[in-house]
């Protein structure tokens, strides 16, 4: 599986095994195809979601995956701008006295 298996079920890598059942059930429920007809991409997204609980309540599977994850490299962050920020439009304005 390409992807994290952490972000489709939406559960921190240090979930523990009951923590990612119950994400799974979640989302079973809400992409199940029988259960949801009328979503488009239902059969797709359900799949993933299996494959990625599979994988995460093996510990052997999930001790891969993590592996895996941790020899991508992550994407960097943009640097820091060195420019002022712009105020934003909520910003207080300076009381002007009224005459």
């Amino acid at each position: 599986m390409q992807r994290n298996c952490y972000d489709i079920l939406g559960v921190d890598c240090k979930a523990s095994t009951e923590e990612i059942k119950i994400a799974f059930r979640q989302l079973a429920k809400q992409w199940h195809p029988d259960l949801n007809p009328q979503l488009s991409r239902r059969g797709e997204q359900f799949t993933h979601i299996h494959q990625a609980y599979r994988i995460l309540c093996n510990p052997k599977e999930r001790a891969l995956h993590d592996a895996e994850l941790k020899s991508k490299p992550h994407p960097q962050k943009p640097e820091a701008s060195h420019s002022r920020p712009k105020p934003s439009a909520n910003a207080k304005k300076k009381a002007t006295p009224k005459n």
